[in-house]
């Protein structure tokens, strides 16, 4: 509730829906690339050490940081989406 407030209060009113729509875009994309890259991952490490929940451990381990690289990705100052205010 807070990340909400604080972003609509640093969003300009004008550009509130294209800024939403944009972090749902990134969000609803990164988690199903980051679990599907993950899941090898995961198996490789539960073959490995034989344990179960360092694999269930390294799934979200690595999602996350995957999310969080495609999120830097999608603000590079090269990148389109950080020109969504020119759009319209």
């Amino acid at each position: 509730a807070l990340a909400q407030a604080h972003w609509q209060q640093a969003v300009p009113s004008t550009l509130q829906v294209r800024v939403f729509a944009l972090r749902r875009m990134i969000s609803w994309t990164a988690f199903p690339l980051c679990f599907v890259l993950a899941g090898p991952a995961a198996d490789a490490l539960v073959d490995v050490t034989g344990d179960t929940t360092a694999g269930i451990a390294a799934v979200f381990v690595i999602a996350g940081v995957g999310k969080a690289l495609i999120s830097l990705i999608a603000l590079t100052p090269k990148n389109r989406a950080r020109l969504v205010e020119n759009a319209g």
